[in-house]
């Protein structure tokens, strides 16, 4: 099987949660003898290393980074907020990640996209347009709950409106996007739960953080 694993940042070395979960699945794949090929993006809060990245892992995954520059910036906060974007979601889509998908996917044929948060939604439409491959969202947090704890916390009542309001689009767009997807890979059972409340019809697994 030959995947393609679209990260949210960069995956190696793995130096917190959610990469040591991305890195895990990486190796887990490729020692079982499936083909992994690596597309992620570097960011100022989690740059590519790239020189502490093994050279054995280079080769097996050919991975390549584009920087998006993932900073928070007012101007867009109150665009996206006028359009109804979701700013935790649009600040990831960069034209330039775009056109390095466009290539792996017309230079190559995959059996799986495996899109790595829904931080890596927002690339789907390209995807369902290069390829036939199934898409299959590796869910690493329920978004949405993750964003109510911060408006929750949050001692700004100028902002705090706001982060509830992104929670509740978060939460819409979570909905949303297991319409345009093939399959969920939940990293625990009780989120596993509530992708299956919410969607009883669509393949899901749960595959842990190990």
């Amino acid at each position: 099987m030959r995947v393609l694993q679209l990260c949210h940042k960069p995956p190696c070395p793995p130096v917190d949660g959610g990469s040591k979960a991305m890195h895990n699945l990486t190796t887990g794949l490729l020692k079982a003898g499936h083909e992994v090929v690596v597309r992620c993006i570097s960011t100022p809060k989690h740059p590519m290393r790239t020189g502490e990245i093994p050279e054995a892992y280079r080769r097996s995954t050919d991975v390549r980074a584009v920087f998006v520059d993932t900073s928070l910036n007012i101007v867009d906060a109150f665009t996206d907020l006028i359009t109804a974007d979701n700013y935790n979601l649009s600040r990831f889509f960069s034209p330039d990640m775009d056109i390095e998908l466009i290539r792996t996917l017309s230079g190559s044929r995959f059996d799986i996209i495996l899109l790595e948060s829904l931080f890596m939604t927002p690339y789907i439409a390209t995807v369902r347009r290069y390829t036939q491959a199934p898409i299959v969202l590796r869910s690493h947090n329920l978004e949405h709950v993750v964003q109510e704890r911060i408006a929750q916390g949050e001692r700004n009542p100028l902002k705090r409106p706001y982060r509830r309001f992104l929670a509740k689009q978060l939460r819409d767009h979570e909905l949303a996007v297991l319409e345009r997807i093939d399959g969920v890979a939940a990293i625990s059972s009780s989120d596993l739960a509530h992708f299956r409340a919410q969607h009883a019809e669509l393949p899901m697994c749960t595959i842990p953080f190990g």
